[in-house]
């Protein structure tokens, strides 16, 4: 008897009858998860990339600070940040008429999506910025 009014307050897609379609949602949740997961180790590894490309120094970005060059380490992270400026700029023009819209105000003001362009846009921008050492990387 007290199972059964437990089984009433469930919403139906977790009441017992219907597991396939919770298994089935488990299984989504879990793709998702392992894509996430190897997008995250993919820019993680493009990030290494270009911080090798740019220094030449496959150590962490705050040793790279100290092993450059003074000149070199205000020239690398310039570089950085104007590739960076150039991928946005570029990038949005290419979808006008599109409003750019912020992770946090797409959730709280609008309906909650991102448009592909934009998400890779402001992805790509972050990946030079990120990867060439700036002058706060360094301790002290």
């Amino acid at each position: 008897m007290e199972q059964m009014e437990l089984e009433k307050g469930l919403p139906p897609d977790l009441q017992p009858g219907n597991s396939r379609q919770m298994q089935l949602e488990l299984l989504g949740a879990a793709v998702i998860g392992v894509g996430a997961a190897l997008t995250a180790f993919a820019f993680r590894l493009a990030s290494k990339g270009l911080h090798y490309f740019f220094t030449g120094h496959t150590s962490s970005f705050a040793l790279t600070s100290q092993l450059l060059q003074p000149s070199v380490r205000l020239v690398v992270p310039a570089i950085g940040g104007l590739l960076a400026g150039l991928v946005l700029y570029f990038g949005n023009r290419l979808h006008r008429g599109q409003p750019a819209k912020d992770y946090m105000e797409a959730i709280a003001v609008g309906d909650g999506t991102i448009p592909m362009r934009s998400a890779l846009v402001k992805c790509f921008s972050s990946l030079f910025s990120i990867s060439t050492p700036r002058g706060a990387d360094s301790p002290g």
